[in-house]
């Protein structure tokens, strides 16, 4: 393998005119670089024009048996990669292509093993409030969640590590930093134009924005967990300091004081019992899921 060799990681869904358009810069600019085209569950014309573009030993495709989303496709495509850098790009990146050189530079000059490429892009303000509200509970669990883009720089002992990771739902961002803390950001001088409309339904967005929320880290079921054995502790110490105080009644018949003793003791008992089963089901999540992020059908060669 030559030093610094190159492969081009693209995941494409239904935009067969921007992959077609992406494949034609890249072989301009980077002749010599390999490329790894993964299909993710498109139509059937899309794989088909994908298949009839001319066939070229640099460039491997891949299909999936459905759309299994972005970064499943990447996972997908690293297991089909060799060289020593891997750059990940959208399908409508093609625009893009000639600032590559600007990230290449920046791994030349740091040697950093994951550097993400910043650049402009118009989103519907929907999107961007999406964005905004992950980017701000990403950088809750530390620096540099949340941030960068699709287009990454990865070293082969970085995108072989993520290579293996093929049960659970996985967003590559967060587990990028599993890895490695050494992380750099170059800013591309260009602004993508907005797209017209989205290739995705509403519905699929929705689902797509709430796994990255909730399942691209287990830090919310962290949270909920510590925060359940937090107010089971509160109320059963009020419940206690009440009971405390009210111990020299001689009253036989309930009080409403005794009644809400027994409602801080219920309610702490609760959250204690849902502590522990949210305790039981973290693990479990981490031990047991089996869900295979991707599953490929055909590969053209």
């Amino acid at each position: 393998m030559e030093k610094n060799s190159l492969t081009f990681l693209i995941a494409t869904y239904n935009n067969k005119e921007g992959i077609i358009s992406l494949l034609g810069e890249l072989q301009s600019h980077f002749p010599n670089a390999s490329i790894v085209v993964v299909c993710d569950g498109s139509d059937s014309d899309h794989w088909e024009a994908l298949c009839a573009y001319p066939k070229n030993p640099k460039i491997k495709k891949l299909q999936l048996t459905r759309n299994f989303g972005q970064h499943a496709a990447l996972i997908a495509g690293m297991n089909h990669c060799e060289s020593s850098l891997l750059i990940t790009l959208d399908d409508d990146h093609s625009v893009l292509v000639p600032y590559v050189s600007v990230l290449l530079k920046a791994f030349h000059d740091s040697s950093l093993p994951v550097i993400y490429a910043e650049f402009g892009a118009s989103y519907p303000l929907w999107r961007r409030l999406g964005r905004f509200a992950y980017r701000c509970i990403s950088m809750l669990w530390g620096k540099n969640h949340g941030r960068g883009s699709s287009v990454r720089l990865l070293t082969k002992p970085i995108y072989e590590s993520l290579s293996k990771v093929q049960y659970g739902f996985h967003f590559i961002d967060e587990c990028l930093t599993w890895y490695t803390k050494k992380i750099g950001f170059v800013t591309i001088p260009i602004s993508l134009p907005k797209a017209k409309k989205s290739r995705y339904r509403l519905e699929t967005l929705m689902r797509l924005t709430f796994e990255k929320l909730f399942y691209a880290s287990e830090k919310p079921l962290q949270c909920f967990m510590l925060f359940s054995f937090f107010t089971a502790f509160v109320n059963l110490l009020v419940g206690s300091i009440m009971l405390y105080q009210n111990g020299d009644s001689q009253t036989h018949s309930p009080s409403n004081t005794l009644k809400l003793i027994g409602v801080f003791y219920s309610i702490g008992f609760l959250l204690l019992g849902t502590a522990f089963f949210t305790f039981y089901l973290r693990k479990s999540m981490l031990r047991l899921g089996q869900t295979l992020v991707y599953q490929i059908e055909k590969i053209e060669p």
